[in-house]
């Protein structure tokens, strides 16, 4: 049998072993599935895989917030991984914002 296939299976059989045994609801059974993967996906790139996955975002995270300061924004946090804190500039509203992003989706 393939290996995705496998891990298909093992997954599958998993989350009905909790809906049988132990699961009061939906969200117990997908929190248990959630927990599946994220341990599947630690082990199937492992230690190196997982340390360059995370650099690679924080490095786009970087950048992003190299090139907001550049075109004078303000970022409110100094220390982050992943997630920027932005003072949108005087003048320019939250709403503003908001409606350009949703003009873009």
């Amino acid at each position: 049998m393939p290996r995705k296939q496998c891990i298909k299976n093992g997954i599958a059989d998993t989350e009905q072993h909790i809906k049988r045994e132990r699961a009061t609801s939906n969200i117990c059974t997908a929190q248990a599935l959630l927990a599946t993967m994220s341990g599947m996906f630690a082990q199937y790139h492992g230690p190196e895989g997982l340390r360059n996955i995370a650099k690679h975002i924080h490095n786009a995270a970087c950048t992003i917030s190299f090139n907001l300061k550049e075109s004078g924004f303000r970022q409110l946090n100094s220390v982050f991984f992943d997630t920027l804190k932005i003072s949108p500039g005087i003048g320019v509203s939250i709403e503003t914002i908001k409606k350009l992003a949703l003009e873009a989706e």
